[in-house]
């Protein structure tokens, strides 16, 4: 069956390629735009009815009338249509839409049909590009980490049509696949322990070659060894294994490589195939890599380019490419170990002093990785351009992991500076940076600033084809959705962008992922959604190799079996993670037992909790970045409200006031939440206009979770205070019961509204609900 390519006006859709061109140029389009065009388009003999098309789309009926036609929109747009001119997809009136625009739909092209006269040959690929790791992304094989934002703090202000507005689908970085070359591990003969490095050691040293010295667009080795597997060989170039792993791979230029000893000395051959043809070359030598490089070089003479020096490599080049190849294989013990037992000479060498600073950071000690990039800023005026701008990102990901945004987005601003100062820069590590630099804008409200470096990044990354730093963005632009309040297109990204790792079988990233879906439905209060999806990245933990990671999907899973009312599993969960004091998550996990302690009734210990970690980050400047602190306020103004405690509240509104709410963007609507309870417990009639400026804050697009807690407290104090407001109290008690149906609190907020109004039978099926969604939870205690 051939393969179609529809064209209607200067367009051409193209189904197979997932690509919408306009006179040829690919457009942007966002993946659930590109299916509902595909869909109109391919039932462009009738009219499709609105439910229909959802189902088609998105796989499922439940989707709003707002995602439907915003993704609406952006087809529209992308054909050159809008809602008063209907050139191509016409709305029909209470029933659906139908693609109308029919002129030379039906143009048709036959698959893999090459041009005739065209010679294969050995390609030179003429890519500006490199895959030379960043100071903190050089990446273990079992899945390159994510650079995210961080979750703490959930905020608001749509902006995912300008996001999506810049993405393309993933799927079409496959017809680059021509452009790209893939080298494989080294198959080693004999295997033994101590010539185990050089299977990836050997291996990224010929990919290191080619990029730098052939201009070669090399597929980065922790993709190639996530997509083939660690074990791949010359061998599978015979079989379809390589195939059926990656359909674009006959388009590729392979390279198998083989190190063999034979007597004290090593063979080191290098398979090149490209369109069916094969090349062999070899170099003999007393050490793998120096063999390596003979035969790299005559490859190098083949394609016309002048070989390296003749002179053998270095100790430093080899102790460097064994810590890769440890790196690589996810094996920081072995990593540390190497730099360990390096002599001296070679420790204070920067390139090393660079990858002491990397396993530091891979391995979660923070301020070791600190000390050791400090100590390389001493001699920076003596660093290449590239490795000042990897120095600059290794102390931008050590802030942003201490949550310091502001210190980590000028030094990731200093590396774009300095890799950009490289005669060929390394535009995949230039990415990187504008990635890193975007995630540490959008704390901060930055956000036209972050859009815009996540937008060029894409760009870096497709100039290389390098489709797991697509997928980044993609996880990234999800999280800032996530950041800005726009659950719907945050999960799409996610569901995009998880896709492409399972391909890859990039766990960090898959795990990075299903944390960022499962904080969007703990958002929405789709308690039930966000354990699974926690759940699922929970399956992963064995396989992770970030700490901090792991203690994202504790504490992600234990949000949700809390709001499930599952309080032992959620404790037994958090006994399972120790956090370094040093790190924001060791507060967030605390604080998730003082919200368990709360849950329980135990108000007293939640208090404890709560102000100890409140009056922590408080005192610290600047104040520990990713600790949730007005998540903190509001449980103990809650605590304080459950107990009649409210008037002990002063102590702790004085401590923060001298906290700059640019740390923690919701720190307002907590200020307000909490002078609201001091007020009502001096009965000062003051207490409602501050929950009218808190609610409107939480109405900010923050999620349905925030408004809770605010329509919570705030119909607290209307009951108890008999202000006289009737309106105004089921005013709120409506807008309660429209947003959390599944929540526990709402349902006994809702009970006692009812019952304050003397409808009964209301408050019995307010009861009766939150019985449902109780848990472990005693509908007795005060709510």
């Amino acid at each position: 069956m051939p393969d179609t390519i529809r064209t209607f006006g200067d367009f051409q859709f193209d189904a197979s390629a997932r690509e919408l061109r306009r006179q040829g140029t690919p457009l942007p389009i966002s993946a659930k735009a590109f299916d509902l065009l595909a869909y109109l388009i391919e039932h462009s003999e009738r009219a499709v009815g609105r439910d229909e098309l959802i189902s088609a789309v998105w796989g499922r009926v439940d989707v709003t009338d707002d995602l439907l036609a915003q993704t609406l929109g952006r087809a529209r747009r992308a054909v050159g249509d809008s809602g008063a001119e209907q050139h191509s997809i016409k709305t029909i009136p209470r029933f659906g839409y139908r693609w109308i625009r029919a002129e030379g739909i039906s143009t048709v092209v036959e698959a893999g049909q090459a041009e005739p006269g065209v010679e294969h040959d050995f390609p030179r690929v003429l890519a500006i590009a490199s895959d030379a790791p960043a100071a903190d992304a050089r990446q273990p094989a079992r899945g390159r980490r994510t650079r995210w934002i961080g979750l703490a703090a959930l905020a608001a202000v749509a902006i995912a049509a300008l996001l999506f507005a810049i993405r393309r689908p993933i799927e079409v970085l496959d017809s680059a696949a021509q452009r790209m070359t893939v080298v494989l591990p080294v198959a080693v003969t004999p295997v033994a322990r101590e010539t185990a490095w050089i299977r990836l050691g050997a291996m990224e040293y010929v990919a290191s070659v080619l990029r730098e010295d052939a201009s070669d667009n090399v597929m980065p080795s922790e993709q190639v060894l996530a997509l083939f597997g660690a074990d791949v060989t010359a061998a599978a170039l015979d079989s379809d294994r390589l195939r059926s792993k990656e359909p674009g791979i006959d388009a590729m230029t392979v390279v198998a490589c083989r190190a063999t000893l034979v007597g004290t000395a090593w063979n080191f051959s290098i398979d090149v195939r490209h369109a069916g043809h094969v090349q062999t070359f070899s170099g003999d030598a007393n050490d793998p890599l120096e063999a390596a490089r003979i035969a790299v070089a005559g490859y190098l003479r083949r394609l016309g380019i002048a070989a390296p020096n003749g002179s053998s490599l270095s100790p430093l080049t080899e102790l460097v490419h064994r810590v890769d190849a440890a790196v690589l294989a996810g094996n920081m013990e072995d990593a540390r170990a190497l730099l360990d037992a390096a002599p001296a000479s070679l420790r204070s060498e920067p390139d090393v002093q660079l990858r002491a600073a990397q396993v530091a950071f891979h391995s979660g000690q923070l301020a070791q990785a600190q000390t050791l990039y400090t100590g390389l800023m001493e001699h920076e005026s003596d660093l290449s351009a590239t490795m000042r701008g990897r120095l600059h990102m290794g102390l931008g990901s050590v802030a942003m992991r201490r949550g310091d945004f502001q210190t980590a987005t000028a030094r990731f601003s200093e590396a774009i500076d300095s890799l950009r100062r490289e005669l060929i820069p390394d535009r995949r590590l230039i990415g990187v940076a504008l990635m890193d630099r975007a995630a540490a804008q959008a704390p901060l409200d930055l956000a036209d600033a972050a859009l815009s470096d996540f937008g060029r990044a894409r760009i870096e990354f497709e100039s290389v084809d390098d489709v797991i730093g697509i997928a980044d963005v993609d996880t990234n632009f999800g999280l800032l959705n996530l950041l800005q309040g726009h659950f719907s297109e945050a999960l799409e990204a996610f569901d995009h962008a998880a896709a492409t790792y399972a391909r890859f079988g990039a766990q960090d990233s898959l795990a990075t992922v299903y944390v960022g879906k499962a904080s969007a439905q703990l958002a929405t209060l789709n308690y039930a959604a966000a354990d699974a999806t926690a759940a699922t990245a929970w399956k992963l933990v064995p396989l992770l190799n970030s700490p901090i990671l792991v203690e994202r999907v504790a504490s992600v899973r234990a949000r949700a079996l809390i709001g499930l009312g599952k309080l032992s599993e959620a404790a037994t969960l958090l006994d399972h993670v120790s956090p370094s004091e040093e790190r924001a998550s060791a507060s967030e996990i605390n604080l998730l037992r003082a919200k368990i302690a709360l849950e329980r009734g135990d108000t007293k210990e939640a208090t404890a909790r709560a102000s100890g970690l409140i009056e922590q980050a408080a005192s610290t400047h600047p104040p520990m970045g990713g600790f949730p602190l007005s998540e903190a306020v509001l449980l103990v103004t809650e605590a304080a409200r459950r107990s009649s405690q409210s008037s002990a509240l002063g102590p702790l509104r004085t401590s923060l006031d001298a906290v700059d709410p640019k740390f923690d963007r919701d720190l307002p609507l907590a200020r307000e939440v909490l002078d609201a309870e001091i007020d009502s417990s001096q009965r000062n009639p003051a207490a409602a206009d501050h929950f009218d400026r808190a609610l409107a804050l939480a109405e900010t697009a923050r999620g349905a979770a925030t408004l809770t807690d605010v329509s919570v407290a705030y119909l607290g104090y209307l009951l108890a205070c008999g202000c006289g407001e009737p309106e105004r109290t089921a005013s709120i008690a409506g807008r309660l019961a429209a947003i959390a149906q599944n929540d526990y609190r709402a349902n006994r907020a809702m009970q006692a509204f009812y019952e304050s109004i003397g409808d009964t039978r209301s408050a019995a099926r307010a009861l009766d609900q939150a019985r449902r969604l109780a848990g472990a939870r005693d509908v007795s205690l005060p709510w």
